[in-house]
């Protein structure tokens, strides 16, 4: 019972009906696939020309022979300042209308003027100050933040807007019957901040540390005519250096209170626009600060040269009251006098990391614990940091091996404090001679370029240093990582007078990093049998704590 060649038994009927059916869905196939693809041909088309018409003023002109439109030609000089002056620092800025009309200090700034559209609102400023303790010395104690805080290129000095609500409300409490225990934290009347950190030394003789306390000027009434506003995610913040000739007092009495500013009015996400404040009410610099001679700015430039990135500012963006610049684009006249930010802050006085003590020299430094309770806020600071590099802060330190023990060599200049921990080195070297889960590393961190140096300290599970400027790097520990910080227990050769005694340089800080463990060794005898194989029992228990975090 074959089939006949093939042939179905029906006669070929079933054949037909088959191939129809066949037909129909390989028909319905082909327009399912064309239909959409004429589609978005069609739309892509009309978008290229429409994108190659406003690059090129109309012309819509395609290669000969080719069906494409050509690529746009190279922007001419004029043409490139012009698409810079329409786009945000950070790609693009969607809170701004308009094209950028020049920069403020590198960051993009729009003329804007109240006087020119009868709906628009004159610029006030408002204030919010916090830390007002009532005293004598409150000025150190307190911090504010603004809203439109302005910058006047001519006199080169800071600027509020006082609101006619502002001007009723003071008026009204000029009456009060016990306006003197009044205290009102959003009036710019008889209020003032400290512009940097104390410095002890500069002790409170006239015009000495109080030259800090500081306010802008006010003006009583609303600006009602142009500006220059800085985009709405920026926020200007001044701020005096009390001693950025070395890098601890950079790092944890400059950036640290600077950070802690940010973080308590939540403006540490917004870009930071920081204008260094060089003080005019006296004659000549303060002791150890940036202009006070020509080495001491040399050092400074050298210092915020390399860690400014650290606040995710850039060298170049960074600013005194007397070198900022406005720059408008196609060569015009500046309108006004004004830079506004619409974010701002100042007073960063008792938020550095020693307050009105000595960082650790003198012994009532150790009566006290300023940064007690700050454990979260430094390691904020540390990821905060970290993140403007461009890293990853999260991971923690690694509980498995290998585990690096990386030393921080000849960090100070001080002949108490300047070591090459040679004995120490060989000690593990040899302690772990036949234990390939133990790495030691040691290096100059001065040598090594920013991003190398935050690295090799995030890699560590423990970092040994002497204490001083150098141990700032053990900041940037992973968490649940240790340091081991050297010091010298007698007095140094910095240490006359009332200084005789253990300087355990800048404990306050390091011992409140709650992210990881600090421990603290003497220099004298250090190099000793004894005191090396302590070390080496300390490193031992260090890997076995680390090996269970």
């Amino acid at each position: 019972m074959g089939n006949n060649g093939g042939v179905p038994r029906d006669g070929g009927r079933g054949g037909t009906k088959c191939s129809f059916l066949l037909s129909m869905n390989i028909l319905l196939l082909v327009i399912q696939i064309l239909v959409p693809a004429l589609y978005y041909s069609l739309h892509s088309s009309v978008g290229s020309t429409a994108l190659l018409e406003t690059a090129s003023g109309g012309n819509s002109a395609k290669a000969p022979g080719s069906g494409v439109p050509p690529p746009p030609p190279p922007l001419s000089r004029q043409q490139k300042v012009l698409t810079k002056a329409t786009e945000g620092e950070n790609g693009g800025d969607s809170s701004r209308r308009g094209p950028a009309s020049g920069t403020f200090n590198g960051f993009n700034v729009y003329y804007r003027d109240p006087s020119a559209s009868p709906d628009a609102a004159p610029l006030h400023s408002t204030v919010h100050c916090m830390g007002e303790n009532f005293g004598e010395r409150s000025w150190l104690y307190r911090s504010c933040e603004f809203r439109n805080l302005c910058f006047d290129m001519i006199d080169r000095e800071f600027v509020l807007f006082r609101s006619a609500a502002e001007r009723s409300m003071n008026e009204a409490f000029l009456s009060h019957e016990k306006r003197e225990y009044v205290s009102l934290s959003s009036s710019m009347e008889n209020v003032s901040v400290s512009l940097g950190g104390i410095n002890p030394q500069w002790g409170w003789k006239p015009n000495q540390s109080e030259a800090l306390e500081y306010w802008p000027t006010v003006i009583e009434d609303e600006l009602n005519e142009g500006y220059y506003e800085l985009a709405s995610d920026k926020v200007m913040v001044t701020f005096h250096s009390m001693a950025a000739v070395n890098v601890g007092h950079l790092l944890w009495d400059d950036f640290f209170p600077i950070f802690t500013l940010l973080d308590m009015f939540q403006l540490a996400r917004n870009d930071l626009v920081l204008i260094r404040y060089v003080l005019k009410n006296r004659p000549r610099a303060l002791w150890a600060t940036c202009d006070l001679r020509d080495n001491t700015q040399q050092l400074c430039r050298k210092f915020f040269g390399k860690f400014l990135p650290l606040l995710g500012v850039k060298a170049e963006k960074q600013h005194t009251i007397y070198d900022s610049i406005l720059e408008l684009y196609g060569g015009q006249e500046p309108k006004s006098k004004y830079v506004c930010s619409p974010k701002g802050a100042v007073g960063i006085g008792m938020l550095t990391d020693h307050g009105l003590k000595t960082h650790g020299w003198d012994k009532s430094d150790y009566e006290s614990t300023h940064n007690i309770g700050r454990g979260r806020v430094m390691y904020e600071f540390r990821n905060f940091m970290i993140r403007n590099l461009g890293m990853d802060p999260s991971p923690p330190v690694s509980s498995d091996p290998p585990y690096k023990v990386v030393f921080s060599l000849l960090s100070s200049k001080d002949p108490d404090r300047h070591t090459d921990f040679h004995a120490q080195i060989e000690a593990l070297e040899s302690a772990f001679a036949e234990d390939s889960k133990v790495i030691v590393e040691a290096y100059r961190f001065k040598d090594l370029t920013l991003e190398q140096e935050v690295q090799k300290a995030m890699d560590a599970s423990i970092f040994v240093t002497a204490c001083g400027g150098g141990a700032m790097t053990s900041m940037f520990l992973p968490k649940g990582g240790s340091a081991i910080v050297y010091y010298p227990e007698r007095p140094t050769s910095r240490q006359t007078g009332k200084h005789k005694h253990p300087a355990r340089l800048d404990w306050d800080y390091l011992n409140n990093m709650g992210y990881a463990r600090v421990h603290w060794l003497p220099t004298t005898s250090m190099d000793e049998r004894n005191q090396l194989s302590a070390f080496v029992q300390l490193i031992q228990n260090e890997i076995e704590t680390i090996s269970h975090h």
